[in-house]
């Protein structure tokens, strides 16, 4: 016959166990009572008891120091803290050391308590063969709490701090180059490894805090009270603790993270999206190479706005509500303006001008962004043509992503879109990224070159911000590299920006390669890269991008004015 459950309820005022007592008598376990702790150990002695419950503020013992004692005596019996807001300190670090299994704040009513209590007989049944801790709320490698068990203390902390109108901020943080270490080490020596990042982030905590391992090689540190100013100090924090190798095998091992930052109630009060928001944003900060990053709704392909805009992005470019404007370049020798880059931009109906950031890395993802890259394409031409029966002879750039450089049809539809064009000198040319040719090496080597033996101009953009762009230089047939603009906007005052862009104009001239610098935006910059030698500049400082009819009233009015001329057209 099966034993029945029994559950021990240790607390310093009879009245308050009577009440709970009478309570719980209509559930299916047995409910025995202790005053004290000292009393509540001699039960435990002579009786199988399933769960305890133990009110923290009790003389002599308290209810944190009697379950760690239940603990070590008894782990298999699940340890459940009544705890007011002057304890919770205690009670929280009694959880990240594994001596209790969670907390419940006072006043807690009987309804409640049955519901933690069924709760946690299920999860002993379905545990019956190991420990509560190891088996179903704490992460097998590190011992820390694992996602369930954190959810579930996120859940409390979230409603908590809700009635007191407190946010509470969360950071998910993730190794970069874990995989790597299992590889070159062992997966043994990879727990260990998680073992020891554990132990140091512990070292962040303060009492009311708490850390949790989610799976594999990603953390969870739960900030109560703590606003997104404060988390962002926390996530550098974070980064610098991680400035000192580990050691494996006696090498020092160099760990790198990547952080993502929720704030509730700003970023959502449930506690798996907000885990999710936090995932999102530290994969994002991991893709950018930046550190941490706070989650932003707006750039969230998979936010609700950006859900709806993706579901209208195909009609968007079916009925003609893109657009594109253009920014001229400049050549810095001659004066002449020769060419534009074409940037795409979205009029939604009702949202107004969306710009490209918020739809273009979304069109990547859900395969939109051929029929779109195709509708540039077509309006540029175009526009190529009417400029060309203007007499205004412009360069079009036009940008390709990763997965336009491995589509197959791509070659085959810009060399149709230039024998449209053909008998002018203005000619189409393509940006693209250093990020952009790393997803698939061989497929865009293949393409570029394919584009190139027609007569087609690529530019590397962002140049100086890849990892590999020696390399790039050297494999792909470019005729250009674009200076990012982080290096521009502090021409003037960082001596290591001047040095970087004046090696990088030495370096591209040594290689018969034009360099254009981007993100000039005054007079001492754009007087600082003549001096210096390079090529070409675009900017706000020369001119925003524009729609075609205002680019042409400024080719004509402003730009004379700056000296800038239009290039003149060839007659055939």
């Amino acid at each position: 016959m099966n034993r029945k459950n029994t559950v021990l309820l240790v607390d310093d005022e009879p009245n308050v166990l009577e009440g709970f007592q009478r309570g719980l008598r209509k559930e299916p376990y047995t409910v025995l009572t202790a005053t004290s702790a000292e009393e509540g150990l001699r039960i435990l002695a002579h009786t199988p008891v399933d769960v305890v419950i133990s009110d923290e503020q009790m003389p002599k013992i308290k209810g944190s120091e009697f379950l760690a004692k239940v603990h070590r005596e008894y782990p298999k019996t699940i340890r459940i803290i009544l705890t007011g807001q002057a304890s919770l300190e205690s009670a929280i670090r009694a959880i990240n050391d594994g001596e209790i299994y969670r907390f419940l704040t006072k006043p807690c009513s009987v309804v409640e308590l049955a519901k933690i209590i069924r709760k946690a007989l299920l999860i002993k049944k379905l545990t019956n063969k190991e420990t509560t801790r190891s088996l179903a709320f704490y992460d097998e490698v590190t011992g820390l709490p694992n996602r369930n068990y954190f959810l579930d203390h996120l859940r409390q902390t979230l409603k908590r701090c809700a009635k007191e109108k407190q946010p509470v901020s969360l950071l998910t943080i993730d190794i970069d180059n874990f995989k790597e270490i299992n590889a070159t080490f062992s997966r043994q020596l990879g727990d260990i490894l998680l073992k020891n990042v554990g132990r140091r982030l512990k070292l962040l905590l303060r009492p009311t805090e708490m850390i949790a391992c989610l799976g594999g090689d990603e953390f969870a540190l739960l900030l109560p009270l703590m606003n997104s100013e404060a988390a962002e100090i926390v996530a550098e924090k974070t980064i610098k603790i991680f400035n000192k190798p580990f050691k494996l095998k006696g090498l020092p091992i160099s760990v790198e993270v990547s952080i993502g930052i929720a704030i509730s109630p700003t970023h959502g009060s449930d506690p798996e999206l907000l885990v999710q928001r936090a995932e999102r944003a530290m994969y994002k900060a991991k893709d950018r190479g930046v550190g941490f990053l706070t989650y932003d709704l707006d750039t969230d392909q998979h936010s609700p706005r950006q859900l709806s805009l993706m579901g209208a992005l195909r009609h968007a470019i079916e009925n003609n509500q893109l657009r594109l404007h253009y920014q001229p370049k400049v050549d810095l020798n001659s004066g002449v303006i020769f060419g534009v880059e074409a940037l795409v931009r979205w009029a939604h109906p009702e949202e107004g001008m969306i710009p490209p950031d918020q739809f273009i890395p979304q069109a990547e993802q859900t395969g939109l962004i051929r029929p779109l890259t195709e509708w540039v394409l077509m309006e540029a031409k175009h526009q190529c043509q009417a400029w060309n029966k203007d007499g205004i002879a412009l360069d079009i750039a036009i940008n390709l992503s990763a997965r336009n450089l491995n589509d197959q049809a791509l070659p085959k539809l810009i060399s149709r879109m230039i024998e449209d064009c053909k008998g002018s000198l203005t000619h189409f040319g393509f940006e693209v990224t250093e990020s952009a040719v790393m997803a698939d090496e061989s497929c865009s080597e293949r393409v570029i070159k394919e584009l190139h033996d027609i007569g087609v101009r690529f530019s590397i953009d962002d140049f100086g911000t890849g990892y590999s762009s020696l390399v790039y230089l050297k494999k792909f047939a470019v005729n250009e590299i674009k200076i990012d603009r982080s290096f521009i906007s502090h021409l003037i005052s960082n001596e290591k920006d001047l040095s970087i862009v004046r090696s990088t104009i030495d370096l591209g001239h040594d290689l018969s390669l034009k360099v254009v610098a981007e993100g000039v935006e005054d007079q001492e910059s754009l007087d600082k890269l003549i001096a210096l030698g390079c090529d070409a500049a675009q900017g706000y400082y020369i001119c925003y991008p524009l729609p075609a009819a205002e680019l042409e009233r400024w080719l004509h009015d402003e730009a004379p004015r700056r000296n800038w001329r239009i290039r003149e057209q060839v007659k055939n």
